[in-house]
């Protein structure tokens, strides 16, 4: 017969200790993947920010333009009047929104302008459309991988 006893003095981990340090690293990894979702919120809720800085530039050049939206309306433009600072235009400028940015401001029509932002991936460019939609001066939104077209009405 085998002699089945197990000395005082082996070495290893009990199955408790096993799972103490699975259950900790679940915790860790659950924090750290929580934690990332509430950064990207907090991104797209700055980048609606910036977006609503750029309506309000562009109503006040409406507003010194007969209501109407200039002929050349640009993020230059705007930033020639001193109504967008560079900082908020592009993710590589403003720390706080890397990998979004306002890639351009147009006029389509005497009361209409549309805005194109850029954006990280799809979840980010339909948060961002979901969030304008709201807005009762959006007359339509289109969310791509990387792209978001809002229309707006003065």
């Amino acid at each position: 017969m085998r002699n089945t006893h197990i000395a005082r003095n082996a070495r290893g981990f009990t199955l408790i200790e096993l799972g103490v340090v699975v259950a900790v690293i679940a915790i860790l990894a659950t924090v750290v993947l929580v934690g990332r979702g509430f950064l990207t919120s907090s991104r797209v809720t700055k980048e609606v920010e910036v977006i609503n800085t750029v309506c309000k530039g562009v109503a006040v050049v409406s507003g010194t333009n007969s209501g109407e939206v200039p002929v050349g309306l640009s993020i230059a433009y705007l930033q020639g009047r001193t109504l967008l600072d560079a900082s908020a235009i592009t993710g590589a400028l403003n720390p706080m929104v890397p990998n979004f940015g306002i890639s351009s401001v147009s006029r389509t029509t005497a009361d209409t302008y549309q805005v194109t932002v850029l954006s990280p991936n799809l979840q980010a460019s339909q948060d961002i459309c979901n969030a304008k939609q709201k807005d009762s001066s959006v007359t339509g939104c289109a969310a791509a991988v990387a792209l978001v077209t809002l229309d707006f009405r003065l």
